[in-house]
């Protein structure tokens, strides 16, 4: 597969023959990228070889783990799913099945610096409890920067956080300031929303 260097779409299943190394030099894959199976990838250094960050014309990627409580590769996922790194014209992601650990707290990753991301689903996110800052990923803002500029539509199914922290503390920062539809789908364990999200419609089961 990796001479297959001007492929434009790609759906993938990762086993034992296929390597996300494989995708080093297609980077003119455009439209939407689906991997399956991320969770057998034994080492995050492989995640890495997918050169992700090169391929601008990518606007949809959906990275997709496997069902297993295994902490070990729980703990992997998170390290995984940072180590993809997609470019910043990324427009679309569905991500399942993460269980991403990081020692004692297990966490969304941070995805608030993709600057042209405007629809954002995760789906059956079972490890996580609460929701951070770090989703947000304000570490590295500045003051005149933005979180999530143009998110449009934001859904989580089956999820079982019971907090969510919305950033108040970083009020120099805008969040989220194009989102127009939140979406809630069984995630019953949640008590309340933070403060940026009170003026968004929302929809669903919650």
């Amino acid at each position: 597969m990796r001479k297959l260097i001007k492929l434009k779409h790609l759906y993938t299943y990762l086993s034992g023959s296929v390597k996300l190394g494989s995708l080093r030099n297609m980077d003119q894959l455009r439209g939407s990228l689906c991997i399956n199976g991320l969770s057998d990838i034994n080492t995050v250094s492989e995640a890495k070889e997918a050169q992700l960050v090169k391929k601008e014309l990518l606007v949809e990627l959906n990275p997709s783990f496997s069902v297993d409580k295994n902490y070990e590769k729980r703990w992997r996922d998170g390290q995984i799913l940072n180590a993809l790194q997609p470019h910043p014209n990324l427009e679309e992601s569905t991500i399942l099945h993460y269980h991403g650990a990081n020692f004692f707290c297990e966490f969304l990753p941070p995805l608030g610096n993709l600057p042209s991301l405007e629809i954002l689903e995760i789906s059956w996110v079972l490890g996580v409890k609460k929701v951070g800052v770090e989703f947000l990923d304000l570490q590295e803002q500045t003051s005149s920067s933005s979180s999530f500029p143009k998110l449009k539509q934001l859904c989580f199914k089956d999820v079982q956080w019971e907090e969510w922290e919305g950033g108040a503390e970083h009020s120099e920062i805008t969040i989220m300031p194009s989102l127009s539809s939140l979406t809630l789908w069984n995630n019953l364990k949640l008590k309340t929303l933070p403060d940026l999200l009170w003026k968004t419609p929302v929809s669903g089961n919650q």
